[in-house]
């Protein structure tokens, strides 16, 4: 679920539109950029709650999981 999380808190609803974020880089750059863009913010964390709860339902992804796990 983190990478769906992370997604929507980094404005990226859709995952193709994260290519041009890493495009061009490589090696040890794209390793420092990848982690970087999932572990830079906590999705857990108190202060990101509004961001994720205004959209989280709105995305594909988390919708399609949150109606999956209630079957």
């Amino acid at each position: 679920m983190n990478p769906i999380l992370q997604h929507q808190l980094q404005g990226y609803p859709e995952v193709p539109m994260l290519e041009w974020h890493f495009k061009d880089k490589i090696g040890n750059e794209l390793k420092a950029t990848v982690n970087t863009f999932y572990l830079l913010r906590d999705p857990l964390a108190a202060n990101e709650q509004p961001a994720l709860q205004h959209g989280v339902f709105y995305v594909t992804e988390p919708h399609w999981f949150f109606s999956i796990k209630m079957l």
